[in-house]
């Protein structure tokens, strides 16, 4: 997936995961906010700490961008907030795995 090419070539210290959706927070998820991202770019944890997120990459361009844009920013307002710990799965693995946010993630296209 070019998403995750990039990803990986632009934080080349973090692990990245493909196809991710937040399943929990620390506050029930709205039906209609994005929980769904393309890849996530995740700062390794330390001695069996959980992660930390650092970047959300969407690979949409164009007028696609600019439907997703709104919506991506009321998910990073709503969800990852510093402090927050959310649950993500990704959708070719079963196990949800814990990341930490310490800033707002950066998010690009």
């Amino acid at each position: 997936q070019e998403a995750c090419s990039w990803a990986r070539g632009r934080w080349p210290r973090c692990e990245v995961l493909a196809n991710c959706a937040v399943v929990a927070s620390g506050a029930p998820l709205p039906p209609s906010l994005k929980a769904e991202f393309d890849a996530l770019a995740i700062e390794p944890a330390a001695d069996g700490a959980d992660s930390v997120l650092a970047a959300v990459v969407e690979a949409k361009a164009g007028a696609e961008l600019y439907k997703d844009l709104p919506k991506m920013l009321d998910a990073r307002e709503a969800l990852m907030r510093p402090g927050a710990t959310l649950l993500v799965r990704q959708r070719s693995h079963p196990t949800a795995r814990r990341l930490l946010v310490r800033s707002k993630p950066r998010i690009e296209y």
